[in-house]
């Protein structure tokens, strides 16, 4: 059996492993962040980190758009003869909530948060928040296709979703508790993050200016975040559930692959001429 859709769920995990840690080793090396557990933005904030951080998360977007809309064909290919069970309407909810998620990473890879700061966070909570949101849609979706569906229909569209709705429960339930981990602690962090005139000096060799805001001038960056800043634990702890949380967007997306890996590609190419049209069907390999 080949690949099939599940390529590119393949493909978005090895795009964004290697993004996110080759942009964390690369500014842990050139102290632009301090290493142990930076926001995964942070670590891509700088050049030349940043280049490689944009360029891996645009390709993440392309990815992710296949994805969304792969699942969104089976899961309609999926309900025929249980359409009163599981109206489309869902389904479009979530493919809608799947490609606003893609759409944030766009926002993230070219608004950095050391330079635009507020477009950077409405691309971060429309990553996280329009997945959560999906997550919920797709695992009710599944769950309903399960009880009711047809069984020939689901065979056909390779749907075998008991054995998964399970992990989808679990890994749903440890994402709403990761970004609520990340959102209050972080949070907390920025409120006790002091101005830099009332920093120790000995700290402040350690750390560097948050610029382009007008709002938190002064402060420093959350970038270099060492432990002689108030509040380090607070932002560790913030860190440690985005760390978390975009690991269970892989794992949620990762959880879909023996599914989605049952469907084929297809490409219709048209002809037209002299008014005539033929049609062809072509089978890409999988």
């Amino acid at each position: 059996m080949g690949l099939g859709a599940a390529l590119p769920i393949a493909a978005f995990g090895l795009v964004m492993v290697a993004t996110i840690t080759g942009t964390l080793v690369w500014s842990s090396l050139r102290n632009d962040v301090y290493p142990l557990l930076p926001y995964i933005s942070d670590t891509g904030a700088e050049a030349p980190e940043r280049s490689i951080f944009s360029f891996g998360l645009t390709c993440a977007f392309l990815l992710a758009v296949v994805i969304f809309w792969s699942r969104y064909k089976q899961l309609m290919l999926a309900r025929q003869g249980s359409e009163r069970m599981n109206p489309a309407r869902i389904n479009e909810i979530a493919l809608v909530l799947g490609m606003t998620s893609s759409f944030g990473m766009i926002l993230v890879a070219c608004f950095q948060d050391i330079e635009i700061l507020q477009v950077h966070l409405v691309g971060a909570f429309l990553i996280y928040g329009s997945f959560l949101l999906y997550g919920i849609l797709d695992t009710i979706s599944a769950k309903r296709l399960d009880k009711f569906g047809n069984e020939s229909a689901l065979e056909s569209a390779g749907i075998s979703s008991r054995r998964y709705i399970c992990l989808r429960n679990i890994i749903m339930t440890l994402a709403i508790g990761s970004a609520g981990l990340c959102v209050s602690c972080g949070f907390l962090s920025l409120m006790k993050l002091p101005k830099l005139s009332n920093v120790d000096d000995s700290c402040k060799k350690h750390i560097k200016p948050w610029p382009g805001h007008d709002h938190i001038a002064g402060k420093p960056w959350p970038g270099k975040w060492p432990p002689c800043l108030p509040g380090w634990e607070l932002h560790v702890a913030s860190a440690a559930g985005e760390w978390l949380l975009s690991l269970l967007y892989l794992l949620y997306l990762a959880s879909l692959a023996p599914e989605l890996r049952r469907l084929d590609f297809h490409v219709l190419v048209t002809s037209r001429v002299r008014g005539e049209s033929n049609t062809r069907q072509l089978l890409l390999p999988a």
